[in-house]
């Protein structure tokens, strides 16, 4: 699934709705959400997957999904052009929907600015690229612009807690 998402929090999330059912205001967001303890403590748990980029952006973020027989990699081109990964996987635990955007749509019923998929119920390995199209003869506009591109792979199994 791959969406262009923007946020004005200077980070963008993956997280698993269900596990932000009790998110329905900024009252209930600023609860879970607003102090870097709080976001650490979603990462901690397996619920939330920083992508901390440190300033509002509009990117592209792409998730594939893979398994431990088959994960899901980088291409040939895109690794060619990729400035930062994770050092390690994070640990998210998924029911059914992931959903990913700016932090601050994390909610029971995130906007429509915010991309989604299904997965199976499980553990997942997460590994975040970013990907500087910008360095790629021909990718930007006429302006000279391009989208970041953002990559998350996921991959069934457990990694760091």
């Amino acid at each position: 699934m791959r969406k262009v998402v923007a946020t004005g929090s200077g980070m963008f999330a993956l997280w698993e709705r269900s596990a932000f059912s009790s998110v329905v205001d900024y009252k209930t967001w600023e609860s879970r959400l607003l102090d870097d303890s709080d976001v650490e403590n979603e990462i901690a748990a397996g619920r939330l997957v920083p992508i901390n980029i440190h300033g509002d952006s509009v990117s592209e973020i792409e998730v594939r999904v893979g398994t431990q027989a088959n994960p899901a990699l980088l291409s040939e081109r895109e690794s060619t052009y990729l400035t930062v990964s994770t050092p390690a996987p994070y640990l998210l635990r998924a029911q059914t929907v992931l959903h990913f955007g700016g932090i601050e749509h994390i909610h029971t019923d995130p906007v429509p600015e915010t991309g989604s998929i299904t997965v199976d119920a499980g553990e997942y390995q997460v590994q975040v690229h970013l990907i500087d199209w910008q360095q790629e003869p021909g990718m930007a506009n006429p302006d000279g612009w391009v989208h970041p591109r953002y990559h998350g792979h996921l991959r069934e199994g457990r990694s760091r807690p």
